[in-house]
Protein backbone atom coordinates (compact mmCIF):
# COMPACT_ATOMS: atom_id res chain seq x y z
CA UNK A 1 0.00 0.00 0.00
CA UNK A 2 2.58 2.27 0.52
CA UNK A 3 4.48 1.40 -2.64
CA UNK A 4 1.71 2.09 -4.56
CA UNK A 5 1.63 5.86 -2.92
CA UNK A 6 4.98 6.41 -3.58
CA UNK A 7 4.94 5.17 -6.90
CA UNK A 8 1.49 7.55 -7.41
CA UNK A 9 3.49 10.50 -5.96
CA UNK A 10 6.30 9.72 -8.22
CA UNK A 11 4.12 9.59 -11.17
CA UNK A 12 2.18 12.96 -10.81
CA UNK A 13 5.92 14.29 -9.75
CA UNK A 14 6.84 13.49 -13.18
CA UNK A 15 4.39 14.93 -15.04
CA UNK A 16 4.57 18.35 -13.56
CA UNK A 17 8.22 17.78 -14.33
CA UNK A 18 8.12 17.05 -17.43
CA UNK A 19 7.02 20.07 -19.48
CA UNK A 20 9.58 22.36 -17.44
CA UNK A 21 11.77 19.81 -18.19
CA UNK A 22 11.37 20.73 -22.14
CA UNK A 23 10.86 24.14 -21.76
CA UNK A 24 14.81 24.19 -20.05
CA UNK A 25 15.61 21.97 -23.02
CA UNK A 26 14.47 24.58 -25.82
CA UNK A 27 17.51 26.09 -27.75
CA UNK A 28 18.46 30.01 -26.78
CA UNK A 29 17.09 32.45 -29.14
CA UNK A 30 19.25 33.63 -31.67
CA UNK A 31 21.11 37.07 -30.92
CA UNK A 32 19.50 40.53 -32.31
CA UNK A 33 21.47 41.28 -35.30
CA UNK A 34 24.31 43.98 -34.91
CA UNK A 35 23.33 47.52 -35.92
CA UNK A 36 23.96 48.79 -39.34
CA UNK A 37 26.94 50.79 -39.41
CA UNK A 38 26.16 54.82 -39.19
CA UNK A 39 26.50 56.28 -42.71
CA UNK A 40 29.18 58.59 -43.24
CA UNK A 41 28.81 62.04 -43.17
CA UNK A 42 31.27 64.16 -45.27
CA UNK A 43 31.45 67.79 -44.49
CA UNK A 44 30.58 70.11 -47.36
CA UNK A 45 32.00 73.75 -46.73
CA UNK A 46 28.81 76.70 -47.19
CA UNK A 47 28.45 78.79 -49.79
CA UNK A 48 29.83 81.83 -49.83
CA UNK A 49 26.62 84.81 -49.08
CA UNK A 50 26.15 86.52 -52.43
CA UNK A 51 27.83 90.02 -53.32
CA UNK A 52 25.11 92.85 -52.00
CA UNK A 53 23.40 94.35 -55.10
CA UNK A 54 24.78 97.54 -55.98
CA UNK A 55 22.80 100.51 -54.66
CA UNK A 56 20.25 101.65 -57.24
CA UNK A 57 21.31 105.16 -57.24
CA UNK A 58 23.44 107.44 -57.93
CA UNK A 59 23.82 105.90 -61.05
CA UNK A 60 27.22 106.71 -63.21
CA UNK A 61 27.42 110.14 -64.81
CA UNK A 62 25.23 111.55 -62.44
CA UNK A 63 26.78 114.45 -60.08
CA UNK A 64 27.81 113.93 -56.82
CA UNK A 65 26.37 117.10 -55.65
CA UNK A 66 24.03 119.73 -56.55
CA UNK A 67 22.89 123.60 -55.74
CA UNK A 68 19.91 124.62 -55.22
CA UNK A 69 18.93 127.99 -55.29
CA UNK A 70 16.39 129.58 -53.60
CA UNK A 71 14.13 132.73 -52.29
CA UNK A 72 14.71 134.26 -48.45
CA UNK A 73 14.77 131.94 -45.98
CA UNK A 74 11.32 130.78 -44.47
CA UNK A 75 9.87 132.11 -48.26
CA UNK A 76 7.76 129.78 -50.25
CA UNK A 77 10.98 129.59 -52.91
CA UNK A 78 12.94 128.35 -50.17
CA UNK A 79 10.41 125.68 -48.60
CA UNK A 80 9.67 124.19 -52.18
CA UNK A 81 13.79 124.28 -52.93
CA UNK A 82 14.28 122.63 -49.41
CA UNK A 83 11.81 120.13 -50.31
CA UNK A 84 13.05 118.78 -53.57
CA UNK A 85 16.69 119.01 -51.96
CA UNK A 86 15.58 116.63 -49.54
CA UNK A 87 14.38 114.05 -51.71
CA UNK A 88 17.37 114.22 -54.06
CA UNK A 89 19.59 113.88 -50.75
CA UNK A 90 17.65 111.27 -49.71
CA UNK A 91 16.55 108.78 -51.94
CA UNK A 92 18.67 109.46 -54.95
CA UNK A 93 21.68 109.46 -53.18
CA UNK A 94 23.02 113.37 -54.86
CA UNK A 95 23.39 115.58 -52.05
CA UNK A 96 21.81 119.13 -52.41
CA UNK A 97 22.36 122.02 -50.63
CA UNK A 98 20.34 124.88 -50.73
CA UNK A 99 21.62 128.12 -51.05
CA UNK A 100 18.91 131.10 -49.79
CA UNK A 101 19.97 134.17 -51.94
CA UNK A 102 17.73 136.70 -49.65
CA UNK A 103 16.41 138.66 -53.17
CA UNK A 104 14.22 137.60 -55.91
CA UNK A 105 14.09 135.44 -58.74
CA UNK A 106 16.86 137.57 -60.35
CA UNK A 107 19.46 136.44 -58.68
CA UNK A 108 18.63 132.57 -59.18
CA UNK A 109 18.80 133.23 -62.65
CA UNK A 110 22.39 134.97 -62.23
CA UNK A 111 23.37 132.13 -60.47
CA UNK A 112 22.39 130.17 -63.41
CA UNK A 113 24.08 132.10 -65.71
CA UNK A 114 27.53 132.13 -64.36
CA UNK A 115 27.10 128.22 -63.27
CA UNK A 116 26.78 128.53 -59.57
CA UNK A 117 22.68 126.54 -59.28
CA UNK A 118 22.02 123.05 -60.61
CA UNK A 119 18.27 123.42 -59.48
CA UNK A 120 16.15 126.78 -58.28
CA UNK A 121 12.45 128.02 -57.06
CA UNK A 122 11.85 130.99 -59.36
CA UNK A 123 8.64 133.21 -61.13
CA UNK A 124 8.54 131.65 -64.20
CA UNK A 125 8.11 135.09 -65.67
CA UNK A 126 11.64 136.27 -64.79
CA UNK A 127 12.98 132.46 -65.89
CA UNK A 128 10.77 133.50 -69.50
CA UNK A 129 12.37 136.76 -69.64
CA UNK A 130 16.26 135.35 -69.40
CA UNK A 131 15.51 132.88 -71.95
CA UNK A 132 14.12 135.21 -74.64
CA UNK A 133 17.12 137.73 -73.63
CA UNK A 134 14.05 140.22 -72.97
CA UNK A 135 13.05 142.86 -70.54
CA UNK A 136 16.19 143.37 -67.90
CA UNK A 137 18.08 140.34 -69.72
CA UNK A 138 17.96 142.40 -73.33
CA UNK A 139 21.09 141.38 -74.91
CA UNK A 140 22.25 138.44 -72.86
CA UNK A 141 20.24 135.75 -72.90
CA UNK A 142 20.32 133.05 -70.72
CA UNK A 143 19.72 129.20 -72.17
CA UNK A 144 20.61 126.85 -69.73
CA UNK A 145 17.64 126.89 -67.43
CA UNK A 146 14.64 124.32 -67.81
CA UNK A 147 11.22 123.62 -65.88
CA UNK A 148 11.25 120.29 -63.82
CA UNK A 149 7.58 121.44 -61.82
CA UNK A 150 5.31 124.12 -61.89
CA UNK A 151 3.69 125.34 -58.91
CA UNK A 152 2.07 128.02 -56.93
CA UNK A 153 0.98 131.24 -58.11
CA UNK A 154 2.20 134.55 -56.75
CA UNK A 155 -0.85 136.96 -57.33
CA UNK A 156 -1.15 140.56 -57.66
CA UNK A 157 -2.94 141.28 -54.90
CA UNK A 158 -5.01 145.05 -54.39
CA UNK A 159 -6.36 145.93 -51.49
CA UNK A 160 -7.97 148.86 -49.87
CA UNK A 161 -10.10 149.64 -46.74
CA UNK A 162 -13.86 149.68 -47.23
CA UNK A 163 -14.27 153.10 -45.95
CA UNK A 164 -13.19 154.91 -49.08
CA UNK A 165 -15.73 153.01 -51.45
CA UNK A 166 -13.48 151.75 -54.11
CA UNK A 167 -14.95 148.48 -55.28
CA UNK A 168 -13.19 148.61 -58.95
CA UNK A 169 -10.71 149.82 -60.37
CA UNK A 170 -12.27 152.76 -62.68
CA UNK A 171 -13.80 153.92 -59.01
CA UNK A 172 -9.74 155.64 -58.56
CA UNK A 173 -9.61 157.88 -61.33
CA UNK A 174 -9.96 161.14 -61.09
CA UNK A 175 -9.84 160.54 -57.49
CA UNK A 176 -6.54 161.79 -56.29
CA UNK A 177 -5.51 159.51 -53.88
CA UNK A 178 -2.57 158.09 -52.83
CA UNK A 179 -1.77 154.68 -53.73
CA UNK A 180 0.78 151.81 -54.39
CA UNK A 181 0.76 149.90 -56.77
CA UNK A 182 4.81 149.59 -57.57
CA UNK A 183 6.45 147.65 -54.88
CA UNK A 184 10.62 148.94 -55.49
CA UNK A 185 11.61 145.23 -54.35
CA UNK A 186 9.70 143.87 -57.33
CA UNK A 187 11.15 145.09 -60.60
CA UNK A 188 8.35 142.49 -62.35
CA UNK A 189 5.03 144.16 -60.02
CA UNK A 190 6.29 147.86 -60.57
CA UNK A 191 6.14 146.43 -64.45
CA UNK A 192 2.18 145.47 -64.00
CA UNK A 193 1.15 148.51 -61.65
CA UNK A 194 2.73 150.32 -64.52
CA UNK A 195 0.70 148.34 -67.07
CA UNK A 196 -2.28 148.69 -65.05
CA UNK A 197 -2.35 152.53 -65.23
CA UNK A 198 -1.99 152.27 -69.08
CA UNK A 199 -5.26 149.69 -69.48
CA UNK A 200 -7.34 151.87 -67.30
CA UNK A 201 -6.42 155.29 -68.99
CA UNK A 202 -5.15 156.67 -65.19
CA UNK A 203 -2.49 159.62 -64.91
CA UNK A 204 -0.17 158.22 -61.78
CA UNK A 205 1.21 161.41 -61.25
CA UNK A 206 -1.59 163.39 -59.62
CA UNK A 207 -4.42 164.09 -62.02
CA UNK A 208 -5.98 160.78 -61.06
CA UNK A 209 -4.03 159.56 -58.47
CA UNK A 210 -0.59 159.82 -56.51
CA UNK A 211 1.55 156.68 -56.95
CA UNK A 212 4.09 156.26 -54.03
CA UNK A 213 5.88 153.34 -54.50
CA UNK A 214 6.70 151.56 -51.16
CA UNK A 215 10.41 149.90 -50.53
CA UNK A 216 9.42 146.75 -48.78
CA UNK A 217 5.77 145.30 -47.84
CA UNK A 218 5.94 145.86 -44.32
CA UNK A 219 6.43 149.82 -45.40
CA UNK A 220 3.11 149.32 -47.44
CA UNK A 221 0.86 147.93 -45.16
CA UNK A 222 1.90 150.48 -42.41
CA UNK A 223 1.12 153.38 -45.04
CA UNK A 224 -2.17 151.72 -45.92
CA UNK A 225 -3.52 150.87 -42.18
CA UNK A 226 -2.56 154.79 -41.13
CA UNK A 227 -4.49 155.77 -43.85
CA UNK A 228 -1.05 157.84 -45.96
CA UNK A 229 -1.97 155.41 -48.83
CA UNK A 230 -5.64 154.14 -50.40
CA UNK A 231 -4.86 151.09 -51.87
CA UNK A 232 -1.66 148.80 -52.01
CA UNK A 233 -0.70 146.05 -54.10
CA UNK A 234 1.75 143.22 -53.42
CA UNK A 235 2.35 139.82 -53.64
CA UNK A 236 0.10 137.26 -52.43
CA UNK A 237 1.44 133.81 -52.44
CA UNK A 238 -1.49 130.68 -52.79
CA UNK A 239 -2.95 129.18 -51.04
CA UNK A 240 -2.40 132.02 -48.45
CA UNK A 241 -3.19 133.44 -46.02
CA UNK A 242 -0.24 135.96 -46.11
CA UNK A 243 0.66 137.03 -42.61
CA UNK A 244 0.57 140.63 -43.71
CA UNK A 245 -2.35 140.73 -44.94
CA UNK A 246 -4.13 138.98 -42.30
CA UNK A 247 -2.72 141.28 -39.72
CA UNK A 248 -4.36 144.07 -42.22
CA UNK A 249 -7.66 142.63 -42.22
CA UNK A 250 -7.87 142.54 -38.59
CA UNK A 251 -6.49 146.06 -38.74
CA UNK A 252 -8.88 147.98 -40.80
CA UNK A 253 -11.88 146.54 -42.69
CA UNK A 254 -9.91 145.82 -45.73
CA UNK A 255 -11.42 144.77 -49.28
CA UNK A 256 -10.10 143.50 -52.21
CA UNK A 257 -9.95 145.34 -55.63
CA UNK A 258 -10.77 142.97 -58.29
CA UNK A 259 -8.51 143.15 -61.85
CA UNK A 260 -10.57 142.54 -64.76
CA UNK A 261 -10.54 139.60 -67.19
CA UNK A 262 -9.23 142.42 -69.66
CA UNK A 263 -6.95 143.70 -67.69
CA UNK A 264 -5.23 140.54 -67.23
CA UNK A 265 -5.04 139.38 -70.91
CA UNK A 266 -3.93 143.09 -71.57
CA UNK A 267 -0.62 142.57 -69.12
CA UNK A 268 -0.02 139.28 -70.45
CA UNK A 269 -0.01 140.86 -73.94
CA UNK A 270 2.70 142.69 -73.01
CA UNK A 271 4.91 140.34 -70.38
CA UNK A 272 3.74 137.20 -70.79
CA UNK A 273 3.09 134.77 -68.26
CA UNK A 274 0.62 136.85 -66.23
CA UNK A 275 -2.18 134.27 -65.42
CA UNK A 276 -6.01 134.58 -64.46
CA UNK A 277 -6.02 133.49 -60.62
CA UNK A 278 -8.83 133.58 -58.16
CA UNK A 279 -9.21 134.47 -54.09
CA UNK A 280 -11.68 132.48 -52.20
CA UNK A 281 -13.86 133.33 -50.37
CA UNK A 282 -12.98 133.97 -46.82
CA UNK A 283 -9.46 133.71 -47.38
CA UNK A 284 -10.17 137.18 -45.24
CA UNK A 285 -12.96 138.37 -43.68
CA UNK A 286 -13.37 141.05 -46.42
CA UNK A 287 -13.15 139.02 -48.86
CA UNK A 288 -17.26 137.25 -49.09
CA UNK A 289 -17.13 136.20 -52.68
CA UNK A 290 -14.45 134.37 -54.72
CA UNK A 291 -12.32 137.17 -56.73
CA UNK A 292 -10.35 137.74 -59.71
CA UNK A 293 -6.94 138.67 -60.06
CA UNK A 294 -3.99 138.07 -62.24
CA UNK A 295 -0.56 136.31 -60.91
CA UNK A 296 2.69 134.67 -61.87
CA UNK A 297 3.15 131.27 -62.09
CA UNK A 298 6.63 130.18 -59.71
CA UNK A 299 8.32 127.01 -60.84
CA UNK A 300 11.19 124.41 -60.24
CA UNK A 301 14.12 124.29 -62.62
CA UNK A 302 16.65 122.23 -63.31
CA UNK A 303 19.92 122.57 -65.15
CA UNK A 304 19.50 121.69 -69.04
CA UNK A 305 23.29 119.87 -68.16
CA UNK A 306 21.83 117.54 -65.59
CA UNK A 307 21.33 114.06 -66.96
CA UNK A 308 17.78 113.50 -68.14
CA UNK A 309 17.28 110.29 -65.88
CA UNK A 310 18.48 112.12 -62.95
CA UNK A 311 15.71 114.63 -63.57
CA UNK A 312 13.32 112.29 -64.60
CA UNK A 313 13.88 110.14 -61.11
CA UNK A 314 13.39 113.41 -59.31
CA UNK A 315 10.48 114.64 -60.84
CA UNK A 316 8.94 111.27 -60.23
CA UNK A 317 9.70 111.51 -56.55
CA UNK A 318 7.91 114.88 -56.51
CA UNK A 319 4.24 113.54 -57.83
CA UNK A 320 4.14 109.62 -56.87
CA UNK A 321 4.02 108.07 -53.46
CA UNK A 322 4.96 107.59 -51.06
CA UNK A 323 7.57 110.44 -51.52
CA UNK A 324 4.82 112.73 -52.57
CA UNK A 325 3.85 113.17 -48.88
CA UNK A 326 7.21 113.85 -47.87
CA UNK A 327 7.61 116.48 -50.38
CA UNK A 328 4.16 118.00 -49.82
CA UNK A 329 5.05 117.62 -45.92
CA UNK A 330 6.55 121.16 -45.96
CA UNK A 331 4.24 123.41 -46.46
CA UNK A 332 0.16 123.70 -47.46
CA UNK A 333 1.96 125.50 -51.02
CA UNK A 334 3.45 122.63 -51.64
CA UNK A 335 0.24 120.77 -52.62
CA UNK A 336 -0.11 122.67 -55.56
CA UNK A 337 2.89 121.17 -57.43
CA UNK A 338 0.72 119.03 -58.93
CA UNK A 339 1.17 117.36 -62.75
CA UNK A 340 -2.04 119.68 -63.96
CA UNK A 341 -0.19 122.82 -63.76
CA UNK A 342 2.51 121.40 -66.42
CA UNK A 343 0.97 124.04 -68.67
CA UNK A 344 1.09 126.71 -66.61
CA UNK A 345 4.81 127.17 -66.79
CA UNK A 346 5.57 128.51 -70.29
CA UNK A 347 9.40 128.56 -70.15
CA UNK A 348 11.00 125.35 -71.82
CA UNK A 349 10.53 121.80 -69.70
CA UNK A 350 13.82 119.31 -68.88
CA UNK A 351 13.93 116.83 -71.07
CA UNK A 352 13.83 113.79 -67.93
CA UNK A 353 10.72 115.89 -66.69
CA UNK A 354 8.94 115.61 -70.40
CA UNK A 355 9.94 111.95 -70.13
CA UNK A 356 7.77 111.43 -67.07
CA UNK A 357 4.83 113.78 -68.06
CA UNK A 358 4.61 112.11 -71.27
CA UNK A 359 4.58 108.30 -69.13
CA UNK A 360 1.51 109.37 -67.12
CA UNK A 361 -0.37 111.30 -69.83
CA UNK A 362 0.30 114.31 -68.35
CA UNK A 363 2.19 116.21 -71.13
CA UNK A 364 -0.87 117.58 -73.45
CA UNK A 365 -0.64 119.47 -76.56
CA UNK A 366 -0.53 122.82 -75.02
CA UNK A 367 2.00 122.06 -73.15
CA UNK A 368 3.91 119.92 -76.27
CA UNK A 369 3.31 123.37 -78.63
CA UNK A 370 4.88 125.88 -75.72
CA UNK A 371 7.77 123.66 -75.79
CA UNK A 372 8.64 123.64 -79.28
CA UNK A 373 8.29 127.49 -79.62
CA UNK A 374 10.44 128.65 -77.01
CA UNK A 375 13.35 126.47 -78.22
CA UNK A 376 12.79 127.59 -81.38
CA UNK A 377 13.29 131.12 -80.43
CA UNK A 378 16.02 130.56 -77.98
CA UNK A 379 17.44 128.36 -80.85
CA UNK A 380 17.89 125.35 -78.93
CA UNK A 381 17.35 121.83 -80.10
CA UNK A 382 15.84 120.72 -76.10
Amino acid sequence: MVVKKWLFGLLILTLVALPVLAACAAPAPAPAPAPAPAPKITLVPAPAPAPAPAPEFPRAGWPKGVICASGSLGSFYYMQSVAASELSSKYLKVKSTVVATGAGSGQQVDMFSKGEADFGTMADITVLGACRGTGRYEGRQITNMRGVAGSFQVLYFIVTDAKYGIEKMEDLKGSGYAVSFKPVSSPLFTKIGSLIYEFYGMDPTGKDVNEEPHTAKAEGFAALKEGRIKALAEGQPEPGPDPYYLECDMTIDMRMIPMSKECIEYIDSKIGGFLAGSVPAGLYKGITEPTTTGGICAGFYANVDLPDDYVYELTKLIFEPPTREEFVSLGPHLKLVTTERVGYLLSPYHAGAVKYYKEIGAWNDKADKQQKVILAKMGMAK
